[in-house]
């Protein structure tokens, strides 16, 4: 139920799993569910009514975006890495600091990968940060004694920034 008095909207039938994902609700709204089991003998009393549950507002620049202003914008940030902090044997943390800043930012993407002769072009790995504040992330799982090629770039969806 869309919690300001609409009235009661299945949403799912025949389900068989304890748990179930709903899409399509409006976004800042409040709902309540309740579950009711079926079976050939018929239709189960309603479970007790869940707890006001809020949906997210939509992110401001995700409504009516430019796709072209994003990529220009994306394209002007300026990302520096800094020397990463070892942490131990296996995990850094990794910093940056942004240059030009963007309010199409959605978070970072750090990728990185073994270097030298021996790895030859090993595939990048990728740390997805999604908090566009956020200016650090410690990579852990590294391997000991290995040399790692690091770099970043911002994201927006699907739009990346160029590498620091």
């Amino acid at each position: 139920s869309h919690a300001s008095g609409s009235s009661w909207q299945t949403v799912a039938e025949n389900v068989k799993t304890e748990t179930f994902a709903i899409k399509g609700l409006k976004p800042n709204a409040i709902y309540l569910f309740l579950v009711r089991a079926a079976n050939a003998y018929g239709i189960s009393d309603p479970s007790q009514i869940s707890d006001p549950v809020k949906t997210q507002d939509v992110p401001p620049t995700s409504q009516g975006v430019d796709h072209k202003q994003v990529q220009r914008e994306l394209g002007n940030v300026v990302l520096h890495l800094h020397n990463p902090t070892i942490l131990s044997s296996s995990s850094i943390e990794v910093h940056w600091t942004v240059d030009q800043q963007s309010q199409y930012i959605q978070g970072y993407k750090v990728l990185y990968r073994p270097s030298g002769a021996n790895h030859g072009e090993s595939e990048w790995l990728v740390f997805e940060v999604r908090t566009p504040t956020k200016n650090s992330v410690v990579i852990p799982d590294l391997k000991k004694g290995v040399n790692y090629e690091i770099k970043a770039r911002p994201f927006f969806n699907e739009f990346q920034g160029a590498d620091s």
